[in-house]
């Protein structure tokens, strides 16, 4: 894994955490590049504008709930 699809996956960790307590509507750029001490730009970089990386972190917390809820419970049904 480089170091730019590292950077973005730290970005989408921290904003998942962030708009699962006050919201996707709340998240901005601004906001994300002070959660992961980053620069706007720096954020930016890894999307096209806010509506991307809203998108962006939705399809993250979606992969995050295949992963952790339907996976183990399909697992848990199989036993």
């Amino acid at each position: 894994m480089n170091s730019s699809v590292r950077a973005r996956l730290a970005i989408l960790k921290q904003s998942i955490i962030y708009s699962s307590q006050f919201g996707l509507a709340d998240i901005a750029i601004g906001c994300v590049s002070k959660l992961c001490n980053l620069s706007r730009t720096g954020v930016i970089s890894h999307f096209e504008n806010k509506d991307d990386m809203q998108i962006a972190i939705l399809q993250y917390g979606e992969e995050l709930f295949r992963e952790r809820v339907i996976k183990h419970a399909s697992h848990s049904a199989l036993h």
